[in-house]
């Protein structure tokens, strides 16, 4: 998927240089808004989906860039499901996390990530997701899908369990009330 760029470069009249993914990143609602804009204005390709790194732990998407998406028509495609593997419960408070895994080869991306507060939201994620008679690494793609401005999930998987979790997890439909409980948690 295409990123946008701060300019009119990754804006063109023509298809073929929109699919060519001339566009770097998008953080905000209002650089969506004014790329939208100015589409319109000059009769340019606009944008019709953004990915963005969304998670039970990061939702800072929420406070203009989805409703900017939701204003507009433009879909969410979120990347990082399981925050680089820290929501699949396979990392234990005051445990090394591996070198060669998601978590610790990316911290720019998951440096934040395992903490002590985290590991307390974690555990109740977990409870809960044992609750409902699943695994806790299900409930935010779950979580995630049951959004209905989310138009699908960026999930990696590294292996044949991960990928077969990812599609047992992405069958599940949350209640109401489950959305709503996953998110107190936090």
């Amino acid at each position: 998927m295409c990123h946008f760029c701060p300019d009119r470069l990754a804006l063109h009249k023509k298809p073929a240089c929109v699919h060519g993914c001339q566009v770097r990143t998008l953080d905000a609602g209002w650089q969506l808004c004014e790329a939208l804009w100015t589409s319109r204005l000059h009769d340019l390709e606009s944008f019709v989906g953004i990915e963005s790194r969304y998670n039970l732990l990061d939702r800072s998407i929420e406070r203009e860039l989805v409703l900017c998406c939701q204003a507009y028509g433009i879909g969410v495609v979120p990347w990082g499901p399981l925050a680089g593997g820290f929501l699949t419960g396979r990392y234990l408070p005051g445990q090394e996390i591996p070198a060669d895994v998601h978590l610790s080869n990316f911290p720019s991306l998951y440096g934040d990530v395992p903490t002590d507060a985290n590991f307390d939201r974690l555990a109740k994620l977990e409870a809960f997701a044992k609750e409902l008679g699943h695994r806790v690494g299900g409930l935010p793609v779950a979580w995630l899908l049951s959004h209905a401005w989310v138009g699908s999930v960026i999930a990696g998987a590294t292996s044949m369990q991960q990928l077969s979790a990812n599609v047992i997890a992405a069958g599940w439909r949350l209640a109401r009330e489950d959305i709503d409980r996953s998110e107190e948690i936090l």
